[in-house]
């Protein structure tokens, strides 16, 4: 019994290490590659205003548009030309990060959105 509740323990502990440092990686990845264009809660910069933007739209659809937004634009994708032209037709450039990398920053932009 106490074998159990020791490794429901340790795996709660596991866990919770290592969604911090998903949370992490997310935060010094968000600093280095979106914070001369977008904020997350301080209003739009040259890019929209990132917070809550995990509610708005799905993990998949956030993935493709970081790695690709033209591509995105060009697909006929009703949401992606809204935010294009809704932001003076900017091109966002394509970020070189992995799924695993984009879901850390959508972390890292969940943790410090507003509620």
């Amino acid at each position: 019994m106490i074998k159990k509740y020791l490794s429901i323990t340790l795996g709660c502990f596991f866990t919770f290490i290592i969604s911090m440092n998903a949370q992490n990686q997310g935060e010094l990845l968000f600093k280095q590659k979106c914070t001369a264009c977008h904020t997350v809660g301080g209003g739009k910069l040259i890019g929209p205003d990132l917070a809550n933007m995990h509610v708005r739209r799905t993990e998949e659809w956030i993935i493709k548009f970081v790695q690709a937004s033209q591509s995105v634009i060009k697909s006929g994708d009703t949401t992606a030309l809204a935010v294009f032209n809704q932001h003076n037709k900017v091109v966002m450039p394509d970020q070189d990060l992995n799924a695993n990398q984009i879901k850390s920053i959508i972390a890292y932009i969940a943790s410090d959105s507003p509620d």
